[in-house]
């Protein structure tokens, strides 16, 4: 009998201190899983490549005279990005536009343009979009991410091929997205940890004689799982902007709330994923009228690695 108390004795405690190693081993492995902080820091390969895809889909509605015109648009612009060297003075990059799609239409009339598409390249719109295309900008970044300042080498493009000089592609940005530095890097404004719950914000703004553009985004550390970094965004663009349409010169004042989140890969340091929802509200003032506008957008930009 007594025996038989200290087996059943023995099998209690083994069964416990089984408890004890099991529970010791979730922890573990959920410590692992949910980091509780970020170092951003970008470890890149000489050699490695990547697409980076920018899409923009939505729409605006502008009124005039007692009338609601809405114009729906459908962007996509491709970017191969190709790491040239990394060392421990920076990375040199190269961003090459590959492709730019878009679809939209404005006062009833579809317009859209595809450069896979010889039939487009060569139709009525062929000559404002070719230099879109096939156009390489260089750079180099430190080990944070940050685009290390003079490096930037663009192409120089005619005026009527730039925003400035076709109100077109001032419209869609497209020439911002095709002659700019890549989206997937230049993330953070410092090397500082973020731990969960911190925050950070980015301002940046443009500005030449014919547009303005001014950014405020926070992005704040939501997880860290599965070897991604989850940010959520809160933000304000706003744009001011002068065109000239048909002999008229027309000024567009514009601000949008930005809502959103960020994937980055703790691996490379690389963006992963942007999914940003824009609001938008402003006025165009054209001849002499005040033309009211409000539009929604989705800004998605994913990048991944070309194997």
């Amino acid at each position: 009998m007594q025996r038989y108390g200290q087996v059943i004795y023995l099998a209690v405690k083994y069964k416990y201190n089984m408890k004890k190693i099991f529970l010791a081993f979730a922890v573990l492995v959920s410590v692992n899983s949910f980091a509780q902080s970020y170092t951003p820091s970008v470890k890149l390969t000489a050699g490695k490549k990547y697409m980076v895809t920018t899409a923009n889909k939505g729409s605006i509605s502008q009124e005039a005279m007692g009338q609601t015109m809405e114009i729906p648009m459908d962007i996509a612009m491709y970017n191969t990005l190709n790491v040239q060297s990394a060392g421990a003075t920076g990375t040199q990059l190269a961003s090459t536009s590959t492709r730019v799609a878009f679809s939209m239409n404005m006062m009833g009339q579809d317009v859209s343009y595809d450069s896979d598409k010889k039939e487009d390249r060569e139709g009525q719109m062929g000559d404002a979009m070719k230099n879109l295309v096939n156009q390489t900008v260089t750079f180099k970044i430190d080990a944070t991410g940050k685009i290390i300042e003079g490096s930037v080498e663009k192409p120089v493009l005619p005026k009527e091929e730039t925003a400035a000089g076709n109100p077109l592609l001032g419209m869609l940005g497209l020439s911002e997205t095709a002659l700019g530095a890549s989206p997937a890097i230049n993330l953070f404004n410092s090397a500082a940890t973020i731990k969960i719950g911190e925050s950070f914000t980015d301002t940046s703004s443009t500005s030449d004689a014919d547009s303005k553009i001014k950014n405020t985004i926070t992005y704040t550390l939501a997880e860290v799982k599965d070897g991604a970094a989850r940010f959520t965004i809160a933000g304000t663009t706003l744009v001011e902007k002068a065109m000239e349409m048909q002999g008229m010169q027309s000024n567009t004042k514009t601000s949008s709330k930005l809502t959103g989140e960020m994937l980055v890969d703790v691996a490379t340091g690389l963006l992963m994923k942007k999914t940003i929802n824009s609001a938008l509200t402003g006025n165009t003032e054209v001849a002499g009228m005040t033309i009211p506008q409000t539009g929604n957008m989705v800004i998605t930009i994913t990048v991944t690695e070309i194997k």
